[in-house]
């Protein structure tokens, strides 16, 4: 459980004086509800509820805090609570302490908010709450900002800011920006002060719908850059932030910043000597300055413009008013600095020496006694937590949550552990089973390609060696036999012999040499010319870069598109026939390429049994190579002075290099 208002308002109290954002009255709904509270719980839920109604500053205020103070001991004291609820007290109990912190600073008692916000740190911490705890160590750091102790401050929220980067909380990264910013401005140290705020700005500038508190920080943000770059002498960048601040207090009636922003357009009005306008803007913050605190600097500014002017009377009236409130108000005593180096120049110039001297023995006290101020609250911030941790640490409360909390957390670990154990165990049976079956898959599937590749080797075999081609190559031969052509019928035999052994052999391999592929189609073509009585010639080209016995292709995918150009690209010629073919690489791809001096693919090719069944296996064998890659068979005329003079077909082959 949590009350983010009360961290919110808590931090804005810190930074602008504990002025109370207006809200709208819920009075009668809250009294109702803390009147039919089911339980203390709820109860005080509604009761801190009820407290953001008032400002810090009002019995009401403070009655009611007493109220849930009271509540929460004695459900720790003397009620017998199961572990929940205890937890739940607890954390209510560090929201009680942020509550009392509130409270007590407003009565600028900072020692006191100090402890309450270490008290809160502590009980956030033990209950292993990491957002509330720091949270509230934010709070504390704002508090040692204002004690003037920054080496603490600025180590809490250098850690608070990794945290809140860690969670991807840009809300409260943004507040730790402004808090650092605040930290920065204080030591003169502006331009890094104006990247801190300018952060915190561009997060508010994000929020579509910003409430009250949202406004209220970028009021301040906006004075805070303001009043920086006053101080760096860049006046017309600090009137324009200084314009946006107050234009946003007005607009929203946000009001506790306009003495403030009066105060500054002021200064800036000193500095350009434009006397006038800087009185009237102080006379402007006077009215709405609602503490001692804001009108001490009033005061201090209003001195800086009289002795500006050589007014060192009015100078050191109001430096003194300034001293007075500065002191009483128990600021630290950075802030009281430069009133007492006022209040020595102011002296000196009216030539009261004595007062001059003391003023210039505060100063420097000032100054030097910023160091004793942190190592002593050092001191005394080391003792109060040992005391606090040391009496926790007796309570029997304390004893049994720690180890009930630690079994069930060891009980939490034991249980992730067998479910990571059954989780591994369950993935590894999952993977073995997939890996099983994908191992079957390509199995089968590996067979159904093998069977599928056999038989197209079987078809191509059946389409090459066809009955109608083994006819007429023995009748051919019974002629030149007849014809007493016994050079040529021997020559013929022995051509038709070889070819028919290297289309058996070469159907029962994957792969064959490209040398083998061309002795198999200068076979094919002899034995082709001698079948059309000698009505074409050849001829059978091989790029000088290939190697054919080092270039393993699968066979008898180039005979069926020879035999079409010869069957049917040459069919109406009756002599002067030619078919070249070429082998060829383009990159890394081996391409096949025959060309004949036909009446081109208007002869419709394609037509006949025969022909269309080799190409269609050939297609289909090129498809189905390894690599899945597609190939596409490449048909078209060859012109020459816009006329057709034959036709050419080429594809891609796809090899291994046999090196």
């Amino acid at each position: 459980m949590m009350f983010p208002k009360s961290y919110l308002l808590l931090f804005l109290f810190f930074t602008t004086g504990f002025t109370q954002i207006a809200q709208t009255p819920r009075l009668d709904s809250l009294n109702h509800l803390i009147a039919t509270a089911e339980n203390d719980t709820k109860k005080i839920e509604a009761i801190n509820e009820l407290m953001l109604e008032y400002a810090p500053t009002s019995r009401e205020y403070i009655a009611y805090n007493k109220w849930i103070g009271r509540i929460i001991l004695y459900n720790l004291r003397y009620k017998n609570l199961d572990l929940r609820t205890k937890k739940n007290m607890l954390a209510l109990l560090g929201y009680w302490y942020i509550n009392r912190a509130v409270e007590l600073f407003s009565k600028e008692k900072k020692e006191e908010v100090l402890a309450c916000c270490d008290h809160a740190v502590f009980i956030f911490d033990y209950l292993g709450v990491e957002d509330d705890m720091w949270s509230a160590m934010s709070n504390r750091a704002a508090i040692l900002r204002e004690m003037g102790r920054y080496e603490e401050a600025i180590s809490s929220l250098y850690s608070a800011l990794k945290y809140h980067e860690s969670t991807g909380n840009d809300y409260g990264v943004s507040l730790v920006n402004m808090q650092l910013a605040n930290i920065y401005e204080d030591q003169d140290d502006y331009a890094n002060a104006i990247i801190y705020y300018k952060k915190m700005l561009k997060y508010q500038d994000s929020i579509k719908n910003p409430d009250g508190i949202d406004l209220n920080q970028m009021i301040m943000d906006n004075s805070g850059i303001g009043s920086c770059y006053y101080h760096l002498g860049k006046y017309e960048e600090a009137l324009r932030y200084f314009d946006r601040a107050l234009e946003l207090s007005k607009e929203h009636n946000i009001l506790h910043n306009v003495s403030f922003c009066y105060m500054f357009l002021g200064n800036v009005y000193t500095r350009e000597k434009n006397y006038d306008k800087a009185e009237a803007n102080f006379k402007l913050a006077l009215q709405y300055a609602e503490n001692d605190r804001a009108k001490s600097h009033l005061w201090q500014s209003w001195a800086q413009m009289y002795y500006q002017q050589k007014k060192y009377a009015l100078a050191e009236r109001y430096y003194e008013s300034a001293g007075a409130l500065k002191e009483n108000s128990g600021e630290y005593y950075k802030a009281r600095v430069p009133t007492y180096e006022g209040l020595y120049k102011t002296y000196e110039a009216r030539h009261k020496f004595k007062e001059a001297f003391e003023a210039l023995e505060k100063y420097r006290q000032a100054v030097d006694s910023t160091k004793i101020e942190i190592s002593r609250n050092a001191i005394a911030h080391q003792q109060l937590k040992y005391e606090y941790e040391k009496k926790e640490l007796r309570s029997r409360v304390k004893q049994e949550q720690r180890l009930s909390a630690l079994k069930l957390e060891n009980a939490k670990k034991n249980t992730r552990k067998n479910m990571i154990l059954y989780g591994l165990v369950f993935l590894a049976l999952i993977l073995c089973v997939s890996l099983f079956y994908l191992y079957k898959f390509f199995q089968q599937k590996n067979i159904i390609n093998a069977g599928r590749n056999n038989e197209l080797k079987q078809k191509l075999l059946r389409a090459q060696m066809n009955p109608h081609f083994i006819f007429n190559s023995v009748d051919n031969i019974q002629s030149l036999i007849h014809n007493k052509q016994d050079k040529e019928a021997i020559s013929y035999l022995t051509k038709f012999s070889k070819l028919t052994r290297q289309i058996l052999e070469n159907s029962n391999e994957n792969y064959i040499t490209l040398g083998e592929e061309l002795a198999m189609t200068e076979n094919y073509l002899g034995i082709q010319q001698l079948l059309y009585n000698n009505k074409f010639n050849y001829r059978i080209e091989v790029d000088e870069a290939l190697d054919p016995e080092a270039i393993l292709i699968p066979p008898m995918l180039t005979q069926p598109f020879i035999e079409n150009a010869i069957k049917h690209g040459l069919k109406r010629r009756e002599s002067g026939g030619y078919v070249h073919i070429r082998f060829y690489k383009k990159g890394e791809s081996l391409f096949f390429e025959v060309t004949d001096n036909g009446s081109g693919i208007e002869d419709k090719r394609t037509s006949g049994t025969h022909k269309s069944m080799s190409l269609t296996i050939v297609n289909e064998r090129l498809n189905n190579n390894p690599s899945k890659k597609e190939i596409l068979v490449n048909v078209k005329n060859v012109i020459e002075n816009n006329e057709v003079t034959g036709a050419r077909t080429s594809f891609e082959i796809p090899y291994i290099y046999d090196n």
